[in-house]
């Protein structure tokens, strides 16, 4: 895992990601997904911004979405 992710195309892309994020106001989670969206939403919520999930079916419910509650 570590030499993938270190390799160039994978830091590369990283940097996009990573800058769009800083770009954006907003960051909408939507369900199911991946563990990088869950990562991506996380950073979100840490940084202060706005950050919303988009379910639409019934699923257990996960304590921690409560981060994107407003503050």
């Amino acid at each position: 895992m570590r030499e993938v992710l270190a390799h160039p195309v994978s830091v590369h892309g990283f940097g996009l990601d990573h800058a769009a994020m800083e770009w954006a106001d907003a960051c909408v989670m939507v369900l199911p997904c991946g563990k990088s969206a869950h990562l991506e939403l996380g950073w979100f919520c840490g940084a202060g911004k706005l950050a919303f999930i988009l379910g639409d079916e019934p699923d257990e419910p996960e304590l921690m979405y409560r981060e994107t509650y407003a503050k």
